[in-house]
């Protein structure tokens, strides 16, 4: 999910961080579970046609996620748990794994 560090609360596990081989700041922010099931407290994403759940109240960040049958999210996100980071610069760091990956 792409929604900007401002619009969502922060778990407990969000002050965790590590830094890349370039020195830049990756901060952990959840955990995604994709599921099928209705949860308690879900909210609607009208934007991603997703519902989100969890968040807010785990110490870890884990969020489960229900995606609609027209959500936009790319089908390995809707079915395969993922972790989250916050980064300072995005470009720089789809850039830096770009770079990676022709080094192969």
């Amino acid at each position: 999910m792409f929604v900007s560090p401002d619009q969502r609360p922060q778990p407990p596990s969000a002050k965790r961080q590590s830094r890349n081989k370039k020195n830049r700041l990756r901060r952990y922010h959840h955990l995604g579970i994709p599921t099928t099931r209705e949860k308690p407290g879900e909210k609607y994403l009208e934007q991603f046609k997703t519902y989100v759940s969890g968040f807010e109240t785990s110490q870890y960040g884990i969020e489960w996620m229900r995606y609609g049958p027209d959500s936009p999210i790319p089908e390995l996100v809707r079915t395969i748990p993922h972790v989250a980071f916050e980064v300072d610069d995005l470009d720089a760091e789809l850039q830096g794994e770009a770079s990676a990956n022709r080094a192969q």
